[in-house]
């Protein structure tokens, strides 16, 4: 078990109990819900992360850019995936969908009888 999967549960209940509190009542919540001992060290910053990212006030990754909010939306992940898997029922053969693939829209004759 990760640091971070001990400490996402524990964060979601205290953020749940509190929704409608203060902001300093939901500080002073996961300031007691701390369950990893002396506030230091890796554990600490995983538990401050994942209040980060719960909360969606996460800062930007310095190496990545990425912030606390997906990259993109679980539909728009959903579609890509549907566009993959119909591109491969489509064109089997290894090709990459991202650049002009020479197979859009062709269809083999097995797939017609289908």
């Amino acid at each position: 078990m990760t640091w971070r999967s001990r400490a996402r549960p524990i964060i979601a209940e205290v953020l749940r109990k509190h929704a409608g509190s203060d902001e300093k009542v939901r500080r002073k919540a996961l300031r007691d819900a701390y369950p990893f001992g002396p506030r230091q060290f890796w554990p600490y910053k995983v538990w401050l992360d994942e209040i980060g990212r719960q909360r969606g006030t996460r800062k930007p990754d310095k190496r990545s850019g990425v912030t606390g909010q997906r990259a993109r939306s679980d539909e728009e992940l959903r579609e890509r995936i549907r566009e993959i898997e119909e591109h491969n029922r489509i064109h089997p053969i290894e090709c990459d969908l991202d650049e002009d693939c020479s197979c859009e829209g062709e269809r083999n004759a097995d797939d017609d009888a289908m």
